[in-house]
C-alpha cells in the first residue's frame, strides 16, 4: 500500500494519537507503517498529511514542500512556559509600564 491520507488533527492531540485512533477505525492499517508529514503541536488543529506503507519513504520529499499556517496571537502576555499553556509571568499592562519608563 501507497498513499496519503489528509487527517484532521483535533486540538489537544498529538500526531500520534490521531494515526493511532485512525487505525483503531480501520483495523485493515494495524500493521502497515504510517507516519505523518510535518508535526503539528498538540495546541493547534488542522488537516494532517499522514504517509501509508512504501509513502513512507517519501517524508522529506514533503517536509520541504510549502506550507500554510494560520495564527491568533495574543500580544502582552508572558508565560513561564512561552505558550497558553503556562503561569503567566507578565501582562500587558506591566510591559506598558516598562516601555513607558524612559
Amino acid at each position: 500500500m501507497n498513499t496519503n491520507l489528509n487527517l484532521y488533527k483535533p486540538l489537544g492531540w498529538t500526531p500520534l494519537q490521531v494515526i493511532d485512533a485512525y487505525k483503531d477505525l480501520h483495523p485493515e492499517y494495524q500493521n502497515i507503517p504510517m507516519t505523518y508529514a510535518g508535526r503539528l503541536d498538540p495546541m493547534a488543529e488542522g488537516v494532517l498529511l499522514v504517509l501509508v506503507g512504501d509513502a513512507c519513504k517519501e517524508k522529506d520529499d514533503y517536509l520541504k514542500l510549502d506550507k500554510v499556517y494560520r495564527a491568533e496571537i495574543v500580544f502582552g502576555l508572558q508565560t513561564d512556559t512561552f505558550d497558553l499553556l503556562g503561569i503567566v509571568a507578565v501582562r500587558a499592562e506591566r510591559l506598558k509600564r516598562i516601555e513607558n519608563t524612559d
